[in-house]
């Protein structure tokens, strides 16, 4: 029996759709590339960049929480970090060989610090890894009107101090939109009482 909610998996497809296209964007504009294009690409990379990682964190969580991933957050953490790795790692062993040719060269610093900073764009699947065991390890079964709050003043006092500390600013802002994901999943006046797990994984890349 299929388990799977179809309009999660469109908006997933929607999602990964807007990441290739606004990373292309922000390639060529990086590269100077078709200059006479530049308005045009700039508007469509601001466009893109508005919204689709918070639509991602919000697909995230709602799945987390439908899912009931907290159950088994630690086969999930292990599966995530395995992925991470080895496409991080790749990431950056493709920019290395290619050394000028990238936007964006990367040194063995950069191989070095994959656990602490992630090279782009794989701070993604870092920060959802950390979600999973934040909310997993605190056993929220279901987010409240109080944890959404609270998230949400983190996230906007997080980008009035405009702090610098890497990673972690990716943590306190999405950890908002992660969480509204999760009350949408589980405020049964909206889905209804007779909901089912959906199958998917919770990782927006994934199936």
């Amino acid at each position: 029996m299929n388990n799977r909610i179809e309009w999660i998996d469109a908006l997933k497809g929607f999602a990964i759709l807007t990441v290739v296209i606004g990373h292309c964007a922000d390639g060529i504009l990086s590269a100077g590339m078709y200059s006479q294009y530049k308005f045009e690409l700039q508007a469509l990379y601001d466009a893109i960049y508005s919204f689709h990682m918070p639509l991602f964190f919000i697909v995230s969580g709602f799945v987390f929480w439908l899912s009931k991933s907290y159950d088994r957050y630690r086969t999930k953490v292990f599966d995530f970090v395995i992925v991470y790795v080895i496409w991080d790692f790749l990431t950056w062993l493709v920019k290395f060989l290619l050394g000028s040719k990238v936007n964006r060269q990367v040194g063995f610093e950069d191989l070095i610090g994959m656990f602490y900073h992630p090279i782009a764009p794989m701070w993604y699947l870092y920060v959802l890894t950390i979600f999973y065991l934040i909310f997993s390890l605190l056993d929220i079964k279901k987010v409240s009107f109080k944890v959404v709050t609270l998230c949400g003043f983190i996230a906007v006092t997080d980008k009035m101090l405009n702090m610098n500390v890497d990673v972690i600013n990716q943590v306190l802002y999405y950890a908002y939109f992660f969480v509204v994901g999760g009350a949408h999943s589980t405020n049964k006046a909206l889905f209804g009482a007779e909901k089912k797990a959906c199958i998917c994984c919770s990782c927006t890349f994934g199936g």
